[in-house]
């Protein structure tokens, strides 16, 4: 980003990317979110929840932050495992290198925070 000439951005089309040296630039958001060393940052819209069964970011914690809606946050594993409802107003960090899964429960808006550029997902359940 320039300071010369800033711009509004626009998280419907794009997610931001913190890189570890410092910088930061808006990418297009498509199908798949872009891998970084540093953090992606967006608004992920859904009512469905995540393509897959769970996923570990190993390269740090992760923020989530519920802009509108509720959300249960299942966090670890088997009997281990923590479940955390989050209402709008709230967030949530994921620690590095724990299993979770996200499921909205009815239409949410969630800003995340998300480490690169290593991640690991399991297939859908």
């Amino acid at each position: 980003m320039d300071a010369s000439s800033p711009e509004a951005i626009d998280f419907a089309a794009a997610v931001l990317a913190l890189r570890r040296d410092g910088g930061i630039a808006a990418l297009p958001k498509g199908a798949r979110l872009p891998r970084l060393d540093g953090f992606t940052i967006g608004v992920w819209e859904t009512d469905v929840g995540a393509p897959h069964g769970g996923e570990l970011h190993p390269d740090g914690d992760e923020f989530l932050f519920l802009i509108e809606g509720r959300l249960d946050v299942r966090l670890g594993e088997g009997e281990e495992a923590t479940h955390l409802s989050v209402e709008a107003g709230q967030g949530c960090v994921v620690p590095r290198g724990v299993w979770h899964k996200v499921t909205p429960v009815g239409r949410c808006r969630i800003l995340f925070m998300t480490p690169g550029p290593a991640i690991e997902f399991r297939p859908p359940a």
